[in-house]
Parts: structure tokens; sequence; C-alpha cells
């Protein structure tokens, strides 16, 4: 959609049908796996410090362990450029700096 700044405001209404749609069929996708879209709790596999510690100068940019955690913390950064999505948690003490891919 072309936004002119010439044009009346219909014009430039941004329609949400179509992410809404994504986002119940993704609901739908994932209640049909037997997993709970809006999970109240996460598993907690290792905390930041502990993966700081086991990882830390053993890991270069752009390499992978293979190995999976579950953290938790608090977000206090977030950027997110489609297929990549850079987080930097923190819980008490130095934070860490996740990066998410896309399959």
């Amino acid at each position: 959609m072309r936004v002119t700044p010439d044009a009346p405001a219909a014009e430039n209404a941004v329609d949400t049908t179509d992410q809404r749609a994504v986002r119940m069929d993704k609901r739908t996708r994932l209640m049909e796996k037997g997993v709970a879209p809006y999970p109240v709790t996460v598993p907690r596999t290792a905390s930041l410090a502990a993966v700081r510690e086991q990882f830390d100068g053993q890991v270069e940019a752009g390499d992978s362990t293979g190995e999976r955690v579950s953290i938790t913390g608090r977000v206090m950064f977030i950027r997110n450029t489609g297929k990549l999505c850079f987080a930097t948690l923190q819980e008490s003490g130095p934070g860490v700096r996740q990066c998410g891919c896309r399959p």
C-alpha cells in the first residue's frame, strides 16, 4: 500500500485483517499440537549466569553449539529484523545477548 500525503484518510488506513488472520491461524495450529498459545509459565533449564559461564569466550559470532536451553529474564532491549531477533535479557547481574532465528 502506498501512502500519499494528499490521499484521504480512508486510503491511508492500514488493514489489520490479514495480520489478525495470520495470528489466529498460528494460535489454532499451536492448540492442535497441544501447545498452550499463551503459557502461564516458562520451563527454565538454565540461569543466565550458568549460560554465560558455560559458553563465555568459547563461542564466536555465527557459531552454534547445537545445545538448547530455556532461559528467563527481563527483556532490556529487543531488535527484530525479520528472520533474526536480537534481545538482551537480564536477571540479577550482567545480561545475556540472545539471537534467535526463525526457520
